[in-house]
């Protein structure tokens, strides 16, 4: 004998596995979105400009790794200008601004991208990235770094920070002590075109 249900007992029954599938869902839900928003913040810098006062001791680093190009803008309170300056070096490498700018320029890298890109700690010292920016505040260490195999609408805004970052440190005027063997030679040497005495 065969046995067919009828389509009104079919459609409840089948409510009925919907509602279950529901339930399970309201259940399943806040966890997947827990789990979710605790992966975002993690991923996100908070805390980077919470708090940041011009006077504090600041730091901002950005290292192209490609090129072995490092520069360093630091706030007086972090660096003595005057030792700094009084002391030879082989680069200028690092500058000491206003306190007021490098708040200002940390406020940038905080909206041009580290805030949403960046992780907490220090950068690290090797790794793939072409573009790595390191941040110290009082609140701790922030880097954000990216190379080829990072998104697009990422990398994109590294360099748009990278070259705010450069505006900012070649105006801080800086007047450093060089250690350069041979370069009177470079003021002596006679260039292309120049009139003789």
């Amino acid at each position: 004998m065969h046995y067919t249900v009828p389509r009104h007992a079919r459609a409840a029954q089948s409510f009925k596995q919907q509602q279950s599938t529901v339930r399970k869902l309201r259940v399943q839900v806040p966890t997947i979105l827990a789990l979710a928003l605790t992966a975002l913040l993690s991923s996100c810098v908070s805390g980077l400009t919470a708090g940041l006062d011009a006077d504090d001791a600041l730091r901002v680093t950005v290292e192209q790794r490609t090129q072995g190009q490092h520069f360093q803008m630091v706030s007086p309170a972090h660096t003595d200008p005057v030792e700094l300056y009084s002391q030879t070096t082989r680069d200028a490498s690092t500058k000491v601004a206003e306190g007021a700018q490098v708040k200002n320029v940390i406020e940038m890298l905080a909206d041009g991208g580290m805030a949403e890109y960046g992780k907490q700690g220090a950068a690290p010292k090797v790794g793939p990235e072409t573009i790595m920016f390191e941040v110290e505040t009082p609140s701790g260490h922030f880097h954000w770094g990216t190379n080829p195999a990072t998104q697009l609408e990422e990398r994109k805004a590294m360099v748009v920070c990278f070259n705010e970052f450069l505006m900012e440190f070649n105006r801080v005027q800086a007047f450093q002590s060089f250690d350069a063997k041979n370069g009177d030679k470079l003021f002596k040497k006679k260039l292309p075109g120049a009139p003789t005495r």
